[in-house]
């Protein structure tokens, strides 16, 4: 039997279908991916699974007995207070009865009453039972080991909750549902408040945990390395396939080309078709071409539901991401910054020590390391925002830069997102319209206030303001945090496309192997810089390590200065033609839907005006142009 069954679940919200007749399982030993835009309906899937939200229709069917581990995205569902991360409210309680219970046995009023002392035995007996099923002799030491993997300092284990960061505490919910052995454990976005060794440590976990887990996450390479199944959640429709991430999108790519394929031939039959009819009725042979209107009906009626099919059964349409193109100043140079001997402090505590660095034109460099090593300092540093360091650090005075940070604050939070972007320009309000949809937003959406917007809607008004300018410089702190699937790769194709120099702090392993070139590794208070991309510097970081034990050389032998790995060409861009035909299946898709809103248009007003059968004319044109590019590139 399944560890967790959702038959046929309907949900909707306002008029709006978010989930239409979803049927799913989660079986044991395995890890099932649910993917999907932000929106589609994903945690509320998870939710419905708790029992925190009830669906329209449809049942949730739970294995008897079977004990389940959740973790939302709220880091205060995480109970604040004065205890610390290695307090557990259970483990306490259950310590508190059996000293209290030791207590009472104790008294030698208590023999007085046999029967009351025998209750007295099983009640104790029956706690210690409960303390010895939760490992309660050792389980401080394993919350403690669990803490540390996932990342959280050794000072933070002692501090009180509630002086804790939200990302700390979401790693003190984690552990603690972890260690609770669950059979079932449904994780929502588990990576986002993580650091790689963090992250890489919780790959390792479930990849041993022989329960059953559901998890949504937007890291794609965490998603890779754990998952065993995935499922797609769009348009409240869920298609699922026995693979992991990148298995799944290939899968659909090799389906969406021969969609694309069999649409061609299709639309090619039909202006065959339509061109036949045209010049029957030339040669005034109505009868005919009204029986070959028969076969033009047929075949459109055809093409209709071989877009429903490319639409829901098979998700095959292509991602609308923001359409993100950072316009470059055009003249790169050939140094940007430099550093040398740098050293910061806060108070006692030292961050970083003596580390040196150049970053030349048209770098892309990845700046990683454990959370709190000094990685997000390093760009304050570098733009003058701290100026208490020692050593001799230049950015280079000329340059135009563009800074994305972690958080996303507008000078005006009460102004609207077109107004805004209208000061920003300076543009008019149709320009800033226009502008405005690229990155998704439309209609009465452009007059929402800034200050209601999501964490991804504000990166995707930032990323439109950058985009109005022209920077040598783009500035990156976790440029795809809160940011769906579609928008991580809209992310990546511009910073590939871009010209000038990137500078990115990135826990994304997936953006650290796509758009970077350069790796500067924060290890203990030093830096290590690696030519390649994440991969490569985790390879070059392994062939090091067993040098350095195999030759018994103490680490402080491994110059932190070193450049380890291969060297890339720094001119040459990341990337491939993948960003190129999804632009033209996007441009397919659109114009395939101007023809159909054109023909029902001539249909109901039954036109004749010549202008319309042109503009039709025009468009089937041009979609056998991108037809013709698509078969270029692909």
């Amino acid at each position: 039997m399944s560890l967790l069954h959702f038959h046929k679940i309907t949900k909707e919200y306002s008029n709006r279908t978010v989930l239409n007749d979803v049927s799913l399982s989660i079986e044991k030993n395995e890890c099932l991916a649910l993917i999907g835009k932000n929106g589609t309906g994903k945690t509320t899937l998870l939710r419905i699974a708790m029992g925190l939200e009830s669906p329209d229709t449809g049942r949730v069917i739970r294995a008897r007995g079977m004990k389940i581990g959740y973790l939302s995205q709220n880091s205060d569902a995480l109970t604040h207070g004065s205890e610390n991360a290695l307090f557990l409210q259970d483990h306490k309680a259950l310590e508190d009865k059996l000293k209290h219970l030791e207590n009472r046995m104790a008294d030698p009023k208590a023999l007085e009453n046999p029967e009351a002392y025998d209750a007295l035995l099983r009640d104790y007996d029956r706690a210690l039972h409960a303390y010895e099923a939760m490992d309660g002799y050792v389980i401080e030491s394993k919350i403690k080991k669990t803490l540390l993997g996932l990342g959280l300092s050794s000072d933070a284990l002692y501090r009180p909750l509630d002086s804790l960061s939200g990302g700390e505490r979401i790693r003190v919910a984690l552990a603690r549902i972890l260690i609770q052995s669950p059979d079932l454990l449904i994780l929502d976005e588990p990576t986002n408040h993580l650091d790689l060794s963090g992250i890489e440590w919780l790959e390792d976990y479930l990849r041993r945990f022989t329960g059953g887990v559901l998890l949504v996450s937007h890291d794609r390479y965490f998603l890779d390395r754990v998952t065993t199944r995935t499922a797609e959640l769009e348009n409240g429709h869920i298609l699922t396939k026995s693979c992991n991430y990148s298995s799944f999108m290939a899968q659909k790519e090799i389906q969406r080309a021969f969609y694309l394929k069999e649409g061609k031939n299709l639309q090619i039959r039909l202006r065959d078709k339509k061109a036949q009819v045209q010049k029957l009725i030339g040669n005034s042979k109505i009868r005919q071409a009204k029986s070959r209107m028969h076969d033009v009906e047929k075949l459109q009626a055809e093409i209709r539901t071989h877009k429903s099919e490319l639409k829901n059964s098979a998700h095959l349409t292509a991602s609308s991401g923001p359409n993100l193109n950072f316009k470059s100043h055009g003249h790169i140079s050939k140094d940007i910054a430099w550093g040398k001997n740098i050293s910061k402090s806060f108070g006692p505590r030292g961050l970083f020590e003596n580390i040196s660095f150049n970053i030349y034109g048209g770098d892309r460099i990845g700046i990683i390391g454990p959370n709190g090593c000094g990685k997000s300092t390093l760009l304050k540093l570098l733009m003058g925002q701290d100026q208490d360091y020692s050593g001799e650090l230049v950015l280079g005075s000329w340059l135009n830069y563009c800074y994305l940070g972690q958080s996303v604050d507008f000078p005006d939070e009460s102004a609207s997102i077109l107004d805004h972007i209208c000061k920003v320009g300076p543009l008019d309000i149709d320009s800033a319209k226009r502008h405005l949809s690229d990155f998704q937003f439309y209609a009465e959406h452009v007059e929402t206030a800034l200050s209601r917007l999501s964490g991804g809607e504000r990166v995707r008004v930032y990323l439109a303001e950058v985009m109005l300018k022209a920077p040598h410089l783009l500035i990156l702190d976790e440029p795809t945090n809160h940011l769906d699937l579609a928008s991580r790769q809209a992310i990546e194709r511009a910073v590939n496309r871009f010209r000038g120099t990137v500078i990115a702090v990135s826990h994304d392993r997936y953006y650290l192997n796509t758009c970077v070139q350069r790796i500067f590794a924060f290890e203990g208070k030093s830096l290590q810089i690696f030519e390649g991309n994440y991969d490569a510097y985790k390879s070059a970081s392994m062939t090091v390590a067993s040098s350095v034990d195999v030759n018994s050389h103490d680490a402080s032998a491994v110059s932190t200065q070193a450049h380890t790995g291969p060297v890339r060409d720094r001119s040459s861009q990341v990337g491939s033609d993948a960003p190129i035909l999804s632009a033209i299946e996007e441009e397919i898709y659109t114009t395939e839907s101007r023809i159909d809103a054109l023909q029902a248009k001539i249909q109901a007003l039954k036109s004749t005006d010549p202008a319309h059968y042109v503009e039709l004319d025009a468009l089937h044109e041009t979609l056998d142009e991108l037809y013709a590019a698509y078969d270029q590139y692909a």
